[in-house]
């Protein structure tokens, strides 16, 4: 028997699929507003639905969480500050962040409100959890990549609640860290307006290799947790969360009760094993060639991803036997009923989809054929005998699923009731429900005496049980009857009303003061007691009118003298396994040229990478001059190693003033802001923040960071991979975006821009910025051509306004001929 399950925690792009999920079970609904949320392509909430949503929610106990998961740019802080107010007056259960300067927001000025870290900010191991609990977080969503394993580590050593994801789309990128969309099409992912490319086919290119392969090979199939629950619950998670915000109402419902069952029946039998019929019913609803178990066990390229098909694949259903004259004879592996969507993946024409309206069985119709019958369909269609066909949807699935939230109130609250009606003074009609709350009604008629039919104790159930509209069944009736009495039906029938509206008010009140509560006893926990700083209290950082000139790059094997005009070489290692003797070498001859070197750490550094760093020689922690950390988690490894001080990269998101206050209140001494940002946006920032910042205005930017191993994925033995060999993805028009591997304690791969930034010829705008830094990225540059990038920036920064000498505009003009983009300095995302 188990003592208490996790929370269940169901998704809502609409008001029907908030309806869906209320009413198939769902502890918790997420959802999101019109503004500020990281779906903003779904329906979503306006404010009038929003606070409807809350009182709907909290009438049947169940908690609503406001998405509030997106990068929020300076214009944007006074509207969210305004947004926040609205959430606490609503009393909404929590709100889900990604940006750090939200997050401030919320504990500096809506301590009430419950924050809980998006997966968005792609939090990955203890130190970053340990990070966030000092921050005054409440709960967070841990990074969909990390094993069961790691979780139960991080469970064994946090206050915080666990989130983490049962069911539903998983994305190819670690969350929060995918500039794909942004940088194609100008549709952030940061922002909540995702096209999702990794839903395209590529090709897969080895070098030279005339073997590539085209396909989907960054869609990954769908997660189903179905199997495993209580693995999960062990390991710690506090809340099972469903994906699906862009979801059909009817996919929530189905999705929520089948989860709903296997929850409930851990709590009465201690284990639940799906029945076929269960896993039929998941699948059915939405797939992509059947279901993956994520990573909670490990990485398993074979089982995470589809390759064939991006979209839903439904269910087997058989194959094509012939055709003749407008009909198709399907050979049946599954059921088929009229109204089933279905779709024929042809050869020759791709993959057609229909409704089935008439099948035949032997010449005559009927609406239903079954496993092992041939059935004939009309149809446009002309699939080839042999052709597979799928199930894509099952109407009878659907109508049930709709059925179940249609009328909002289909799950039922028990109440029980208890009439007193006594001669001569006023009814009294009193109601409790499950949890022992109360509404009471009683009216100005006195009762009579019945001269002819006195009320018995069935007219006055009829009359009480009329529930229909409301979410409440009567359960049990208790009557106190002074003899033979009488009342109009009128006034039994305003007495319900009446009883009903009074337990409404009652029990949406105590679901909001328990959300109430929850507040205040976080409110007492050290860190609302701390003084925190306006932006306007970071400390003062002198701030050159001149910004310096960084370069980052993977190897320092270059004569240093390639780096002449740096004023910082950033080294950002392929790998950390180091030879020491070489790598002092090099470090010290780049130092004696009078140029700073920094070591810069990875944006993805799981437990068992953090473990590799914190143990690697003690030499490695003072021999540069400065460090940069990628996640927030690295923190706390400096501070072990004595640097109290460094600086971030620009995969911590930043988008405003309040998150490098809150960064510098952490000990960062300057920050690379993101990329997606444009030049009046960085002005903005600039003008409100005196930590010094950096921008990126040169190389291609790490558009995806992931799991996916081509090597791996290529069916190639993972033994045979030096693990830096020249793959690329090729899109259906002709971009190529190269793979890089790197590798700490274990592998992942970034996924690089086809086209890197480059702006050199017309630098003098970005003078105006006040940066404190312009950043080169010089990763796979040869030797040559990272000496002239150096070269072009360092005359720009020098000699601002003045033309490019001849042989700089050459340069510029031969590098532009194979493709440049001016990332979003221009046109920014939406």
């Amino acid at each position: 028997m188990q003592d208490k399950l996790p929370e269940l925690l169901a998704p809502a792009g609409s008001w029907e699929a908030l309806a869906a999920a209320v009413q198939n079970g769902a502890d918790a609904v997420y959802l999101g507003s019109t503004r500020f949320n990281a779906r903003r392509l779904a329906d979503n909430f306006n404010n009038d639905n929003l606070r409807k949503a809350v009182e709907y929610a909290h009438l049947y106990g169940v908690r609503i969480y406001v998405a509030v998961n997106i990068l929020i740019k300076e214009k944007e802080l006074e509207e969210l500050k305004a947004f926040l107010k609205q959430l606490e007056e609503f009393r909404v259960d929590g709100v889900i962040v990604q940006d750090l300067g939200a997050a401030r927001l919320v504990r500096q000025y809506f301590p009430k409100l419950s924050l809980h870290a998006s997966t968005q900010m792609t939090i990955h191991q203890l130190e970053g959890v340990k990070i966030l609990e000092d921050m005054g977080f409440d709960r967070v969503i841990l990074s969909r990549e990390l094993t069961l394993e790691e979780i139960k580590y991080i469970s064994e050593s946090t206050s915080l609640e666990l989130e983490s994801f049962v069911h539903g789309a998983l994305c190819v990128s670690y969350s929060g860290q995918c500039l794909m969309s942004s940088m194609l099409g100008g549709r952030s992912g940061n922002r909540g307006m995702c096209a999702q490319p990794c839903r395209l086919a590529y090709t897969l290119n080895k070098g030279q290799d005339p073997k590539n392969q085209k396909a989907y090979h960054l869609s990954m199939r769908d997660l189903s947790a179905q199997d495993f629950l209580q693995e999960i619950l062990a390991a710690g998670v506090s809340s099972f969360k469903i994906e699906g915000r862009m979801k059909r109402p009817e996919y929530v419902a189905v999705v929520t009760r089948e989860y709903r069952k296997a929850l409930d029946s851990i709590l009465e039998t201690g284990e639940y094993k799906p029945e076929k019929a269960a896993a039929q019913e998941l699948e059915q609803i939405f797939n992509r060639g059947g279901f993956t178990k994520g990573y909670y066990y490990g990485t398993d390229h074979k089982t995470l991803y589809s390759k064939e098909k991006p979209n839903n694949w439904g269910v087997f259903l058989g194959r094509v036997q012939k055709l003749d004259k407008g009909l198709v004879w399907i050979s049946l592996e599954d059921d088929l009923e009229a109204g089933d969507g279905i779709e024929f993946w042809t050869q020759k024409n791709g993959n057609k989809g229909q409704i089935v309206y008439n099948i035949l069985i032997n010449g005559r119709h009927t609406n239903r054929a079954v496993k092992g019958q041939t059935a004939a369909i009309s149809s446009s269609v002309r699939p080839e005998p042999g052709c597979l066909v799928y199930r894509t949807s099952r109407a009878a699935q659907l109508k049930e699923a709709e059925i179940s939230y249609k009328n909002n109130y289909s799950r039922k609250i028990p109440i029980s009731a208890c009439a007193v009606i006594r001669f001569g003074e006023k009814p009294v009609l009193t109601v409790r429900d499950d949890i022992g709350l109360e509404g009471k009604a009683s009216c100005d008629y006195q009762v009579q005496r019945a001269l002819n039919a006195p009320l018995d104790e069935n007219i006055i159930r009829i009359h009480l049980d009329r529930l229909g509209d409301t979410p409440f069944k009567l359960t049990s009736l208790k009557l106190q009857l002074d003899g033979k009495v009488f009342v109009p039906v009128s006034v039994l029938n305003q007495l319900r009303k009446d009883a009903i509206k009074d337990l409404i008010i009652k029990r949406t009140a105590y679901f909001d003061d328990r959300a109430l509560k929850s507040a205040e006893n976080r409110m007492n926990h050290s860190y609302r007691n701390k003084s925190l700083q306006d932006t306007a209290a970071v400390d003062k950082l002198i701030t050159s009118r001149k910004p310096m000139l960084n370069g980052y790059i993977d190897h320092l094997s270059f004569d240093p003298e390639v780096f002449t005009g740096l004023d910082t070489v950033s080294f950002t290692p392929s790998s950390f396994s180091f030879k020491w003797e070489q790598l002092r070498r090099q470090v010290n001859n780049i130092k004696d040229t009078g140029i700073s070197v920094r070591l810069v750490l990875p944006a993805i550094t799981r437990k068992a990478d953090m473990d590799l760093l914190r143990n690697l020689p003690d030499e490695l922690w003072t021999l540069f001059d400065d460090y940069q950390i990628g996640n927030l988690g690295q923190l706390m490894l400096l501070k072990e190693k004595g640097i109290d001080a460094c600086y971030g990269s620009h995969t911590l998101n930043v988008a405003n003033s309040l998150s490098l206050a809150q960064l510098a209140e952490l000990g960062l001494k300057g920050v690379s802001l993101s990329p997606e940002l444009t030049m009046t946006e960085i002005r903005d920032i600039m003008s409100r923040t005196l930590l010094p910042c950096e921008i990126l205005v040169f190389g291609r930017l790490v558009l995806m960071t992931l799991e996916y191993c081509p090597h791996h994925n290529a069916n190639t033995d993972c033994n045979k991979c030096r693990f830096m060999g020249t793959y690329t993805l090729t899109d259906r028009k002709g971009y190529s975006f190269s793979i890089r591997k790197k590798r700490i304690s274990r592998c992942y791969s970034e996924l690089l821009n086809s086209q890197p930034i480059f702006l050199a010829d017309n630098m003098y705008p970005f003078h105006e910025l006040s940066a404190f830094s312009w950043g080169l990225i010089l990763e796979g540059l040869p030797y040559e051509e990272c000496r002239q990038v150096i070269q072009i920036y360092r005359y720009a920064l020098d000699y601002p306004g003045t033309e490019l000498p001849r042989h700089l505009a050459d340069f510029a003009n031969r590098f532009k001929q194979n493709g440049f983009t001016k990332g979003h300095f221009y046109r920014g995302v939406e």
